[in-house]
């Protein structure tokens, strides 16, 4: 492997939590960065199946865990980063997918700083919750791709480019969705029958 070359573990101890969506969107992101990009979809709970795929932890460098600010994901994705600290793997880094800001506001839904203080891993970034991204995943076309203006996909191209270490900020759910501008543009995505 090259000097630059990174090898990214994106898990969870959780299924339904957003792994292989983030996977695609953030391959997708990086390769049109101008990144040489490959992602390989796996299930980290199946024993052994690094050593089948050829991917044992001398390879796999860094982390990343996807968890949604939900206790039970949360209670799992603490699991993981406990085998991934018996593994020596390093750094291992955070993004919390289906974020509400709404629910957050209301304190139905664990907040960023929950989440953080409950797993002890810096933030890479969230992904705030978007129908774009079920309409996309349907349409079996990751939602990077798109062409439309999506909060998802502004969120997964913010990772991207701080993976490639751009100073981009992480946004804030609870400035979201709260300007005059991003109600009507989510009436505007709003499909009516």
């Amino acid at each position: 492997m090259g000097k630059n070359t990174r090898t990214i573990l994106i898990c969870s101890g959780k299924g339904g939590v957003g792994k292989t969506t983030l996977t695609a969107n953030l391959g997708i992101a990086l390769a049109n960065s101008g990144a040489t990009t490959a992602v390989l979809d796996a299930d980290f709970g199946l024993r052994n199946l690094d050593l089948l795929l050829g991917l044992e932890n001398r390879i796999i460098k860094e982390a990343i865990v996807v968890t949604n600010p939900e206790l039970s994901a949360v209670r799992d994705a603490d699991r993981v980063i406990g085998i991934l600290n018996t593994s020596d793997i390093e750094p291992i880094q955070l993004v919390i997918n289906r974020v509400r800001p709404n629910m957050m506001a209301s304190q139905e839904m664990l907040s960023i700083e929950d989440v953080q203080g409950i797993l002890s891993l810096p933030l890479l970034g969230i992904v705030l919750e978007d129908e774009q991204v079920i309409i996309s995943t349907n349409r079996g076309e990751p939602l990077t791709l798109s062409d439309g203006r999506s909060p998802a996909k502004k969120c997964y191209l913010n990772v991207s480019q701080r993976l490639t270490n751009k100073d981009v900020p992480i946004i804030d759910p609870k400035k979201e969705g709260k300007s005059l501008k991003d109600k009507f543009m989510r009436l505007m995505q709003t499909k009516v029958f």
